[in-house]
């Protein structure tokens, strides 16, 4: 099957097209028309929509649009985006650099632009940072995620951070024991570190993250 990218479309507009096959000095006649109509709105992916404990540092992201060149993103803790943290992307997403205040429910929403065409506004979606102190089972599963788990010692760490910083982590048995430290370089956003703890023998382990004043504690299940 032929195909031709057509660039520079303007978002929601009707849009009709043809074609016609040339040989040599020979042409066919013209094909039927057919009508299109460009995408005029962006889709939000996430945050979910009412979403709570969000991390304060949190990756917005939206459905791409074929032929945008870039997005612009409006974030406002007032639903009338009176003052709003205003980014532009050239991705479908966007990593968020500074932290956002705890236990505060924020607005966001996002335009497409392709050259001199802007689209209409998304939905507005709305979520709720966190808003714990100390360890929860829902602030640790946002904030550290380890898979497999159980696994064979073999295993993911992923560690959602607020800022660059350094995560210090420390896995110890049952008792308190130390068995392992490492401190990691994270990046304000998602980071994942590979570790390979395959000589301690089956058992159950706690792991200790320890990163700016937050500390949170989850079992390893090692079989």
């Amino acid at each position: 099957m032929n195909h031709q990218v057509v660039n520079d479309l303007v978002f929601g507009t009707d849009y009709f097209w043809r074609v016609k096959v040339q040989h040599f000095e020979d042409l066919s006649d013209w094909s039927e028309v057919w009508t299109f109509t460009t995408t005029n709105t962006i889709v939000l992916e996430s945050p979910e929509n009412g979403a709570t404990n969000v991390l304060q540092c949190p990756r917005y992201a939206w459905e791409k649009v074929e032929g945008a060149s870039r997005y612009i993103l409006w974030v406002d803790s007032d639903i009338n985006f009176s003052d709003p943290l205003t980014v532009v992307s050239d991705s479908a997403y966007f990593q968020c650099q500074s932290a956002l205040e705890k236990q505060t429910v924020y607005y966001w929403k996002v335009r497409g632009q392709a050259g001199a065409s802007v689209s209409n506004w998304s939905e507005v979606w709305s979520f709720e940072t966190e808003g714990y102190d100390g360890i929860d089972e829902n602030f640790e599963n946002n904030v550290m995620q380890v898979y497999p788990n159980p696994n064979n010692g073999e295993f993911t760490l992923g560690i959602n951070s607020l800022t660059n910083t350094i995560c210090h982590v420390r896995i110890v048995d049952l008792v308190g024991k130390e068995l392992y430290q490492k401190d990691i370089n994270c990046s304000a956003g998602e980071n994942f570190e590979k570790l390979n703890l395959q000589h301690l023998e089956n058992g159950i382990y706690l792991i200790h993250l320890q990163q700016e004043g937050r500390s949170v504690t989850k079992k390893l299940f090692i079989k």
